[in-house]
């Protein structure tokens, strides 16, 4: 039975988050690789990652939790017998929305699924997110959002850093904290912290030798019967202004004019497959003008 166009496993393959591999990106897995093998020390390297929305921060987060899963190592007991103790080396959470230490507690033990009473004072979530750690030798925690902290007073704010550097310590573990340029404010705004991060920063697209080798990788993704050529002068040039240089949306161009390629028949993505997927361009959708 022939299958229709809309029905073709080609566009559910498209519709699927794959990971892009490329320079800055897999700098950075090895920042954070170099980070996770560092020797415990009661000052231990911490990582800033910063960027624009939608500009791969938290892609990059969460390809490097998985590529570190939790585990079972050989252990001994207090006694010496053996067992096999389970390992978490990478945990990442994303920021409470507000700065509250309560509630970032409650976010590691639903990710440790370390069961918790709903009441308590907060040294038992603190004792209880803290033990959970220890037990299962976190090494690295990952903070997604972590510019939420500037929602908070000024007050919350600093009591919020002081959390985590007493995580920190506590634990010996590394902290990547990932989100916008406020982000780098955030952490700026405690000197110790400051000292302590290092910062990368995640910059937007440009027309160089990157952006062709990235559009190049895409299209090797891509299921189309004919070649689309992504990287000749007018494609590369259209789709980066359209994604206004946000990889992020660099991917999701590229997927809305496959889909497309596919359901019209063409089977290759030109000019005009850009120009009729309907796309708004990100400033322009947080701008007022779409009211008008």
């Amino acid at each position: 039975m022939n299958l229709s166009k809309q029905e073709d496993p080609r566009i559910l393959s498209a519709q699927k988050n794959r990971w892009v591999n490329y320079t800055k990106a897999n700098e950075i897995i090895t920042m954070l690789n170099g980070i996770l093998t560092f020797p415990r020390t009661h000052r231990m390297p911490n990582l800033l990652i910063i960027g624009d929305t939608n500009n791969g921060k938290t892609v990059i987060g969460k390809r490097f939790e998985p590529l570190n899963p939790v585990h079972f190592v050989e252990s001994t007991n207090e006694i010496g017998e053996a067992y096999q103790k389970v390992v978490m080396s990478v945990l990442m959470i994303q920021c409470p929305p507000v700065p509250n230490e309560k509630r970032l507690y409650i976010s590691i033990l639903d990710k440790l699924q370390v069961p918790y009473k709903q009441s308590g004072r907060i040294e038992y979530f603190q004792s209880a997110a803290i033990g959970g750690m220890k037990r299962l030798d976190v090494k690295v925690l990952i903070l997604d959002e972590i510019h939420h902290i500037l929602t908070g007073s000024p007050a919350k704010q600093r009591e919020f850093l002081n959390v985590l550097k007493f995580i920190s310590n506590e634990l010996d573990l590394s902290i990547v904290g990932i989100g916008t340029k406020d982000a780098f404010y955030v952490i700026n705004s405690d000197d110790q912290l400051a000292n302590r991060f290092e910062k990368v920063i995640l910059s937007k697209w440009k027309n160089d030798a990157d952006y062709l080798r990235l559009l190049a990788t895409l299209e090797q993704k891509i299921d189309l019967k004919k070649p689309s050529n992504l990287i000749q002068p007018k494609l590369s040039l259209k789709i980066l202004e359209m994604s206004e240089g946000l990889i992020g949306e660099i991917v999701t161009i590229v997927r809305k004019a496959t889909i497309l390629a596919i359901k019209n028949g063409e089977e290759c993505i030109t000019l005009k497959t850009l120009n009729d997927i309907k796309w708004t361009e990100p400033s322009r959708r947080r701008s007022n003008s779409l009211l008008q």
